[in-house]
């Protein structure tokens, strides 16, 4: 062989191919020669590549892991450390299988403990609301404040009490304050308070007991079922109006309120409207100059 085809010829050691120009590893992978200073580099552009397509996101991620052990064996030896161990590289490339990438957020199976227990914060919310009846359209921007409260809370059992339930049968107690703005009306703050407790008579569905109703500001008992999917559903009948409300995480921070005002036998609508609550964050202190 010449010298330019003696250089070109691949190298086999320690299941590794070794080129000029590449290195693959023995399971068939072939990554560019790089040094150790241009590594963080091929990880951003595989990081770039794997949100593009979300479908091939668990694959690139081993890829990375494979590409950064090729690294470590070309660093090594531009270093002069000599021949790395065949089963070193084997067990990066086999660990890096088995390293899945984070999965991404579901509500899927949630049940209504954790999603009474998920809603616990301080939410901003925007309304969308539109009235058939009266063809006009309303925007809401709100606050709200959500609390857990003990079961032996005297505000859950007095309302246990009202509606003649057994306080040990409640699962999960909240308070929910709001205040809000609406476009019809800046002047007009828009407030209020109610505790709502949850009680389960089944598995999956039950009773929410409030101080205060949606479509009617009394005391009001609704019935509440979780669906597979963790959508919270609730419908709630009053004297003179009826309401459905759909609510569902998005995700951790974002949940999503879909609610419509019947009439009292339920046969019209006379409101709908979509919500979407994003959890607010505590604002870091400021530091000092």
């Amino acid at each position: 062989l010449s010298s330019r085809e003696a250089k070109m010829k691949p190298a086999f050691h320690s299941g590794v191919v070794h080129a000029p120009n590449r290195v693959s590893t023995a399971d068939g992978l072939v990554f560019p020669r790089v040094c150790s200073s241009s590594r963080s580099d091929m990880s951003g552009i595989l990081r770039r590549a794997a949100s593009a397509s979300v479908g091939r996101r668990a694959a690139l991620y081993r890829i990375e892991r494979r590409a950064e052990a090729a690294s470590d064996l070309v660093a090594a030896e531009n270093a002069g450390d000599g021949a790395v161990e065949a089963e070193s590289v084997e067990n990066v490339v086999e660990d890096s299988s088995t390293e899945q990438a984070p999965s991404p957020f579901s509500a899927e199976g949630m049940g209504v403990k954790e999603f009474f227990e998920r809603s616990v914060g301080e939410w901003k919310s925007q309304r969308s609301s539109h009235n058939l009846a009266w063809a006009q359209f309303e925007a809401v921007n709100s606050d709200i404040s959500i609390e857990s409260l003990a079961l032996d809370h005297t505000d859950v059992t007095a309302i246990c009490a009202q509606y003649e339930t057994d306080a040990a049968d409640a699962m999960v107690a909240i308070r929910m304050s709001w205040e809000g703005y609406s476009d019809w009306d800046e002047d007009e703050v828009m407030s209020g308070s109610t505790v709502l407790v949850v009680v389960e008579d089944e598995a999956g569905r039950g009773r929410l007991l409030r101080s205060e109703g949606y479509a009617e500001t009394i005391p009001a008992v609704g019935s509440w079922r979780m669906q597979n999917d963790g959508v919270f559903v609730l419908d709630t009948f009053y004297d003179r109006a009826a309401a459905e409300e759909r609510i569902w995480f998005a995700t951790p921070d974002l949940r999503m309120r879909v609610s419509m005002i019947k009439t009292s036998a339920g046969s019209g609508v006379l409101t709908a409207s979509f919500s979407s609550e994003i959890r607010k964050r505590p604002v870091p202190p400021a530091q000092p100059e």
